[in-house]
């Protein structure tokens, strides 16, 4: 659903994209401090992908 969404929703596929980028340039001590830190971003794409 997510990635369906993203590929028929450019504006939020931006978002996305400019999020994951920011957060690549950090140093994560682990992939789950990178993934928690994107997950306000993909909660909120998947909210507007639920309610279309």
């Amino acid at each position: 659903m997510f990635r369906d969404h993203l590929r028929s929703h450019p504006e939020d596929r931006n978002t996305y994209e400019k999020v994951k980028r920011r957060l690549a340039k950090n140093d994560w001590y682990t992939w789950n401090e990178y993934a928690n830190a994107k997950t306000e971003c993909l909660m909120n794409i998947l909210k507007k992908a639920r309610n279309l």
